[in-house]
Order: structure tokens, then sequence, then C-alpha cells
């Protein structure tokens, strides 16, 4: 132990007399400083955000060292002609090795402590809970020191097989191998996502985007769990190659000893790989499991005509300590002569997916056990996502029938869509994420949950359009805190969830080492992750104020929002809606990314969804302005003009008037008469009848339906459908009633 101790500080000493490798570590940890100090409002005040940009840079360039490193270790002094001397030293190959391997990681160890300390100084500024911060370090740490490990162990390799000049230029193929081509290409581009466990930049393909330092970490443990003793294995296999070829040139006692370690290390490197191919061929069986039960897009079917309608839904789930939920699903549904009753207006009778049957949509990963009418035990057929009995079961007649449904599975459904990767909905441990569009309950009607495109089965979102009922949804086994977008019921407690609703359209349930920051008097919430605290309390104070102002003058609660959800969606929401806002019920969802953050825009389209009951933003034309057109005062709508004149604008005029700027989003020609009109009145004291005028106008109703933007989005748009509707709301009417107030 004194001689490989003793070598390793002589190693260490050799690589510190090489001067310019030293400015390196302390750049990586300035490129962090730079990604993470200084950023703020507008943009995200996440730091881990930026950090996992940063990490993501760092780890393409870094390994590029360790394996020259590895190189020059073994080039250097060992089987170099000139230090033919150090052969004779009472030192064993193994400590040969062993000391330059340990020196080699050592050094390259410097980049991690300079990455790491820069990341907690910015953490500090930002006032990162210390939790956070620690979670993020021990993270990215372990990433960096197994890639450094193995990249030392390759480049001792490649110095031991050939002479530095082919060595040096073989070692940086390696690198763009391990680096760009793996991750970038194979990945990427032919989606073999099992090939990058011979990445040496695993975080390539973990964008800021997706980092969810709540869910991302802990969903993908298994995977760089396996990975990392894969790493351990092949470093270890590459180390004894190294031990068998300097055998070569400097003999042992048992020259066959090193190759038989060197074979029975590659046996256990292979063996390594054995889980990983298990695990792959689980992910990739569910997978096709649930393709199969996918249409292709062309033979999907509108959604509309299968549904039908349910009076109330009551769930119950328990989660066990593997994963497994059992689930029993109580539905009402009621019948009109015994027949179904539609659930889409303009449908007069619910079709059916086979003549005389009743079929819900199920996950097809969850296995039904029993199946009962009014407390009758019936027969049943599931097959792909659907879920079928005998309509003559339930009788002629008017009436309501009770039905009772029992299934179980376990629900962790990575999916990939083209180069991105995403996770459909999970239950592991803590972290759970179960969306309502996916049919983790029983939905009443329709064509299909998922659709087929290409080699990829997709979401269907428009499995809930029509559904309406009372929802009760009931949980237990869960750790950890849960949210639902439907309310919490009078005896929710943290060991059994408890919510329930009327009129309800789904539920997506999700939990998580979530924080739930709220301030004073402000009735709405924000679930967030540590990193945006800070950032939501101030956001939250800006829209309480905004609220304040709004609510005195209406005479009345905002009360269409109670929570908002703001996190990376990337790798959950995000790929299964294709937009950055999304709201269920009174939960509205926004996917953080570095400029989609709770900025100034953000906040203009919560306050649009509480006035008017949408996310479009006053700034997006919905009407086009003809200026050939000479009626266009009869027949252009001016509805974005008074949505923004209503906010901001108005807003802005009696509480901060210098920040007023009257139009730079001018949608038509008459958008500043309609401004200069509002800023007269001002001027000659008529506030009140600028808020007559408006709140006349909000009454009637100024709500915008954006096609792009819905919740429940059909398959493909059609060509021919309009992406806006809106009130029709004219000049002439907008002067009549300007008219008709001020006439008061």
């Amino acid at each position: 132990m004194r001689a490989l101790a003793l070598q390793i500080v002589m190693e260490l000493r050799l690589l510190f007399r090489l001067r310019w490798p030293l400015l390196l570590p302390p750049v990586a940890g300035a490129w962090m400083i730079v990604q993470t100090y200084s950023n703020g409002l507008p943009a995200s005040m996440d730091v881990n955000l930026y950090a996992a940009d940063a990490h993501n840079m760092l780890m393409i360039f870094t390994p590029i060292i360790p394996i020259l490193f590895g190189v020059l270790l073994m080039r250097r002094d060992t089987l170099n002609a000139s230090y033919e001397w150090s052969l004779a030293l009472p030192v064993s190959n193994r400590v040969f090795i062993t000391s330059k391997w340990i020196a080699g990681f050592l050094y390259s160890s410097m980049f991690t402590l300079c990455i790491q300390a820069a990341y907690l100084f910015s953490a500090w500024k930002h006032e990162l809970a210390w939790q956070s911060a620690m979670s993020q370090l021990m993270f990215y740490t372990t990433i960096y020191e197994t890639t450094f490990a193995l990249s030392v162990a390759l480049g001792m390799v490649l110095g031991a097989l050939m002479p530095m000049r082919f060595s040096l230029a073989i070692a940086f193929c390696g690198w763009v191998f391990g680096t760009i081509f793996v991750p970038m290409f194979l990945v990427d581009t032919y989606y073999w996502y099992p090939a990058n466990v011979f990445s040496l930049s695993p975080l390539m393909n973990m964008s800021n985007n997706t980092v969810n330092e709540t869910w991302t970490f802990q969903l993908k443990a298994q995977e760089y769990g396996l990975q990392i003793v894969i790493n351990a294995a092949f470093t270890l296999f590459m180390l004894a190659a190294s031990g068998a070829l300097l055998a070569r040139s400097r003999p042992v006692m048992r020259p066959k000893i090193p190759n038989l370690i060197m074979w029975t290390a590659l046996l256990t490197a292979l063996a390594s790989l054995v889980p990983y191919a298990g695990f792959w061929g689980d992910r990739y069986d569910r997978i096709n499991a649930v393709k199969a039960a996918a249409p292709p897009s062309e033979q999907a079917q509108p959604q509309e005509p299968f549904m039908f309608r349910i009076d109330r839904l009551a769930l119950e789930v328990s989660r066990s300590q593997d994963d497994i939920l059992d689930m029993k699903a109580t539905i009402n549904l009621p019948v009109q002569d015994g027949a179904l009753i539609p659930a889409a207006p303009g449908i007069t009778k619910v079709k059916e997916h086979e003549e005389g049957r009743v079929s819900f949509l199920l996950y097809p990963r969850l296995i039904v056990q029993s199946f009962t009418v009014d407390g009758r035990s019936i027969p049943f057929k599931q097959e792909r996502d659907l879920l079928s009995f005998d309509r003559s079961l339930l009788g002629p007649g008017d009436g309501v029938h009770t039905l009772v449904i029992t299934y179980s599975g376990s629900l962790n459904e990575w999916e990939s869509e083209y180069s991105t990767q995403y996770y459909r909905a999970f239950v592991d441990g803590a972290q759970v994420y179960l969306p309502s569009h996916i049919g983790w309950f029983p939905i009443p009607g329709g064509d299909s949950l998922l659709y087929s495109n290409y080699r990829f089965a997709l979401n269907r979102t428009d499995t809930l359009k029509y559904m309406q009922a009372d929802i009760d949804v009931r949980l237990t086994g869960f750790p950890g805190d849960l949210y639902a977008s439907i309310s919490p019921a009078p005896d929710d407690r943290p060991n059994s969830r408890h919510w329930s609703q009327s009129s309800a359209s789904g539920v997506t349930i999700f939990g998580g080492r979530f924080e739930n920051v709220s301030i004073s008097g402000e009735p709405i919430s924000i679930v967030t992750t540590p990193g945006n605290v800070k950032e939501s309390k101030l956001f939250l104070e800006r829209l309480h104020e905004q609220r304040l102002f709004y609510e005195r003058w209406l005479g009345k609660p905002l009360s269409r929002l109670k929570q908002i959800v703001y996190f990376p969606m990337d790798d959950t929401i995000r790929p299964s809606y294709g937009t950055n806002i999304l709201i269920e019920d009174n939960m509205m969802f926004i996917s953080e990314m570095q400029h989609n953050n709770l900025d100034d825009y953000r906040l203009q389209q919560v306050m649009n969804y509480m006035l008017f009951g949408d996310t479009v933003n006053t700034t997006m034309p919905v009407d086009e302005w003809d200026d050939q057109n000479k009626k266009m005062a009869e027949t252009y709508s001016i509805v974005q003009e008074i949505r923004r004149a209503i906010a901001p604008y108005v807003w802005l005029k009696e509480t901060n008037p210098d920040a007023v700027n009257q139009d730079p989003h001018s949608m038509s020609p008459l958008s500043k008469p309609l401004m200069d009109m509002i800023d007269h009145a001002y001027t000659e004291g008529k506030q009140e009848l600028v808020r007559r005028v408006l709140l006349h106008f909000l009454n009637e109703g100024l709500y915008i339906n954006d096609l792009y933007s819905a919740r429940f989005q059909p398959i493909q748009f059609n060509d021919n459908v309009t992406r806006f509707t809106f009130p029709l709301i004219t000049w002439n009417q907008w002067l009549k009633v300007w008219n008709e107030e001020k006439g008061r």
C-alpha cells in the first residue's frame, strides 16, 4: 500500500508539471459561473435549469482531457524506450497500472471540483434550498466521476496498444465517437436508445427543457445505475487489458495470470450488459404492447360519435410497495329506453365499436379483474384499449345503472417520439404522473386513446372532450405529496388522499418533491420545483395586485383558477399537447424553459384566463383586416382591441401611467382610434365611462377559442377549419355602446 501511495504521488507530480492543463478546470468552473450566476427576470430564475444546460455542454468537452491523460500516462515513461530504467523499479505491474489510473482520475476530478464549486456559489447567490443543491450536486458529481474513470482507462488501454503518434489520434476519434456520434446519431437520429450506454456524454439527450429536478433524476435512476455498473466493469476490463499489454514489455513471474485476469474482466464486463439489455427489453415490451393498441392515424375516427354520458365516477386507488396499482371504478351510467345517452352535441345515437356492446376506453396495460352491473357479475371483453360488455345487460327503459370495475397494473410508461424521450405516465415511489387523457380510469366511449404514426404510438388528447361528471377519487399507499386537477374533499388527509368535484372533465394526479408556493391573501398557489420558489413568489405578488384591481372593478371574485403548476415538462406533459400551457378544470400547467417562464407575457395569459376564459394573448391577431374592403367597420371584430384595453391597458393606465404603451402591436387601423377614445376619457376624468363600456362587452363575453392551443386537440387539423373562433364585435357596436354609456 505504501508503494502504491508513493507511486501515485510521483505520477501526480509528473502530471502537475504540465502547466497548461491546470488552466482547464478553472475555465470549466468559469463557464458554469457565466451560465448560472446573473440569470433572472424576465428570463427564468431557476439556477438548476441553467446549470443543466452548462453541465450538458461541459460533459461534451471534458472527457477528452482524461482520455489524453490516459494515453500520456502509459506512453510518457512506462512504455517509452527512454525510460527503460523504470522497468527495474521494485514495483509490480499492478501498482504501475493502478497508480497511473488513480493519478489520472484525481487530476480529472479537478474539473468536477471547480464545476461544482461554481454551481454551489451560484446556488447560494440565488438562495436555492440546500436540499435541492445537494441533490443536484450528488447526481452530476456521480456522472462526471464515472465518465472520467472510464475515460482515463480508455486512454490507458489505447496508449498500451500502440505508439503515441497513433494512440493520440485514435483517442481523439474515440472521444468524438463517445460524445457526439453515439448521442447525436445512434440515439437521436436512428433511435437506438440503448446505445446511450456507450456514450461519454450521457447528459446530451437530457436537455435543459426536460430536466425536472423533482422527477427526471429519480425516473432515470435505474437506467443510470445500470450504466454506472457497466462503466465500472469496462473500466476494470480496460485496466486489466492495460496490465496484460504491459506484461509483454515488463514480464511477470506468472505470464498467464495477466491474460487470465483480462479475459475474466472482459467476461464480467459483458455480463454487466445483461441486466441493461433486460431493462431495455422490458421497456420495448411495454412500448410494443401499447403500440399494438394504437390504430394508424389514417384509420383513427373522431371521438365524438362514440362518447356517451355518465353521471358519476368514483375511483379508489391503492399502491403497493412495488408500485402495482389496484383500482376500483364505480360508474353511474344513465340510459334512455335502454340506450346510451350521447355526450357530444349534435349526436343522436352513440356509435358502437361492435354491434350491441357498450365500450369504455382503458389504458391497454391495465388488466381488468372483474366487472359488475347493478351488483351482478357480468362477462366482459378487453382488447387493445377497449373494455366492453353486452348492452342488453342494461335492460329496457330509463334509469341509472351502477357499474363497478376492478383492475390493476403498473405504470412506468417511457416513450419516444422521434428524437424526444418522455414519460406518458408513471408511478415510481413518490414520483407520480397520471394524466387524465391516457385512460388510467375507464373513459366513457371514444374511438381510441392512441394512434400510431410511423413507428411511434402517440396520445390522443381529445378523449375527454365532452366528459362532464361528478368525480370522486381516493388514493392510499402513496408516499409524498400529491396534487390533483380537481378540488380536495373536506376529509382529505396526507395518508389518505381524497378529491371530489362536480361536473369535472376527468382528473390528472401528480406528485413528487414539489414546493407549494403561496402568499398571504392570494387564493392561487403555485406547485413548482425548489429552484423556482423565488420566481413563483414574485409572480404571485404581481398576480395578486392585478387580481385585487379587477375584482374591485368587476365586483365579483375571479375564481376560474385555483392552482398553477410550473416546471420543465418536455419529458411528460408537453409532448402530449405540443403547447407550453395547458388547463385542466381549475389547474393551469405551464411548461418552464429558460425564456418561457413566469414573466409579464405569462402573467397576461393568466389574467386573460381569469377574465375571459382563454389564454390567447391580446397581441395575437384573430381576425384579418382587409384594406380593400370598404365595409370592414361592419365585418371586422375588434374583440382583441377591447380585450387589450381591459387587460392590461386600463390597469396600467390607472396604476402605472408611465408604463403605458398605447398599441405597439396594432392589429387593425381601428386600434388607435379606440385607444384614443379611452385616453381622452381618462384625460377628462371620465374613467368610470371607460369602465362601464368595457364591462358591458366583458359581460357579453370575450372568449376566443384557439384550436391549436386547446386541451382537446384532434389528431389532424382540417385545413378548412378556422383556427380562432370569437364573438363578432364591430366598430359600430363599440360606438353605439360608448354613446349610450356617455349619455347616462
